[in-house]
């Protein structure tokens, strides 16, 4: 590997990263309401649509249906599911600690971990390792159900299909009705329903990332550094559905992709510029997280999720000019930052400071809500008559909240806080009294608060910044590498 300096970072020239195209879910439970969507054309040559059942026709406009077909016979199955999470960095973490039990990281509706699946009833020995798992993970539970009926396809009302890939010879298809480039496939995925699957180059899927994930009104130096830290995450990221056949989703659970319906002219020339761009640590691509705003600080991995630390996410002011407050694990050190509203790099943006109001009847809705989604569950749960911060950070973040019920005191923990209680915009905050109205949140910063903060950027681009010495700021440590592609 040749290594040169180039604007100040230290490039590495022809890092092995593999060059496949990118498989993009960009319908994740297609069948999931007998759904019905159109697939057309665009240009003069049709689409070529193969089935499963080695079937293959032309067509300038697809209709697709789904119906429910009932099994001749039912299938049972069984699984042991371990945890579930909002992250995927979190059930990741978990994941790693049970490699030996084959674990699989799916997301039927939050992150889950499941090991011991199984086309059978419940057996005994899974029931054993649940109570094995339990030592550390208390929601672990069998979970077991009868397939009766499968989802399958309906092609024009002419074909029936378990499975069919579309061709567009242009590379350009509608689905409904967005634009993507590439090509496009549905398949069964692990809840019974489809996945939509669109094959597409790295550089094309960028061009559908960056204007969704970065304002393309944003300052130009802020949008080149985006564009390298989507680059980076998506490579970083591959096969994060791979339960399911895919490389990512089009959600925020991985970047938010919508094809080519909503590029623009700036966007698409700041993915061009920084083409083959990563960030690598120690010759290794990073973990490329960003977040719309840091709060005045940012935090270390361990402040949100399991797993070791990235000696590049530190926690450090997000200021240039940053005031001397001292440990930010200290409630009144944290209280002065969050008065402060100036001289920061996200000062003047919408997710610099927040505050939020909980009544009790709206923390026990939230709780009621989201607590099953998680394995938990608070029967009779009717009333929170305390919220407390039992632990912090030292870059401020909560780390553990202590909520006092009448069932009594639940705690919830770095990431499950934003996972349990609806609006939250970040673990940044203290907690005051609002009288009868429950309880004030006073806080700063919209997401986990790692990595490179996109309004933090827009302030640094207006300072002059070029977007070399911004991703320097929000990742230091690292090196900007040449991607092979």
């Amino acid at each position: 590997m040749v290594w040169v300096i180039v604007g100040g970072f230290l490039w590495a020239l022809g890092l092995a990263c593999g060059a496949a195209p990118l498989d993009i879910g960009i319908f994740q439970r297609f069948g999931e309401n007998l759904e019905q969507a159109t697939v057309q054309a665009v240009g003069e040559q049709p689409l070529t649509v193969v089935t499963s059942e080695q079937r293959q026709f032309q067509t300038r406009r697809l209709k697709i249906q789904t119906t429910r077909v009932p099994l001749t016979t039912p299938m049972p199955w069984s699984r042991v599911m371990v945890s579930a999470h909002r992250s995927f960095e979190d059930a990741q973490g978990v994941a790693r600690t049970l490699a030996h039990l084959n674990p699989a990281i799916v997301r039927p509706q939050r992150w889950q971990v499941w090991v011991m699946r199984q086309a059978t009833p419940p057996t005994p020995a899974q029931a054993q390792l649940v109570t094995q798992l339990q030592q550390n993970y208390p929601t672990a539970r069998v979970e077991s159900g009868l397939q009766t009926e499968e989802v399958v396809l309906d092609l024009n009302q002419q074909y029936r299909a378990r499975q069919v890939t579309i061709q567009a010879p242009n590379n350009r298809v509608k689905f409904g009705t967005r634009l993507y480039g590439g090509n496009l496939r549905l398949m069964p995925n692990s809840y019974g329903t489809y996945s939509v699957i669109n094959r597409v180059d790295l550089q094309t899927y960028l061009r559908g990332v960056v204007p969704y994930e970065i304002a393309p009104v944003a300052p130009y130096q802020a949008i080149k550094a985006q564009a390298v830290v989507a680059r980076t995450f998506a490579l970083r990221n591959l096969k994060r559905f791979s339960f399911d056949g895919y490389d990512l989703c089009a959600t925020a659970n991985c970047q938010v992709y919508k094809g080519l319906s909503g590029v623009t002219a700036l966007t698409d020339k700041a993915v061009a510029s920084t083409q083959g761009q990563v960030l690598t640590y120690q010759g290794e691509l990073v973990d490329a997280l960003y977040t719309s705003a840091n709060g005045g600080t940012s935090a270390r991995y361990s402040d949100l999720w399991l797993g070791r630390e990235r000696p590049y996410l530190q926690a450090k002011p997000e200021s240039l000019r940053p005031p001397n407050l001292g440990r930010l694990d200290q409630e009144a050190n944290l209280k002065r930052l969050l008065g402060y509203r100036q001289d920061f790099n996200e000062s003047g943006s919408p997710a610099f400071r927040w505050v939020r109001t909980y009544s009790s009847a709206k923390l026990v809705a939230s709780l009621q809500e989201n607590l099953p989604t998680l394995g938990l569950a608070l029967p009779d749960l009717t009333t929170v008559t305390g919220l407390k911060v039992a632990e912090r950070s030292t870059s401020g973040r909560v780390l553990r909240l202590a909520v006092q019920t009448n069932r009594g005191e639940l705690t919830l923990s770095k990431d499950m806080i934003l996972s349990a209680i609806n609006q939250l915009p970040s673990t940044l905050f203290y907690v005051e009294s609002a009288g009868d109205k429950g309880f004030r949140l006073v806080g700063g910063g919209w997401g986990h608060g790692l990595g490179l903060s996109q309004y933090g950027s827009y302030g640094l681009a207006k300072r002059g910044w070029d977007y070399q010495r911004i991703l320097g700021f929000y990742f230091p440590q690292t090196n900007l590498s040449r991607w092979a592609s």
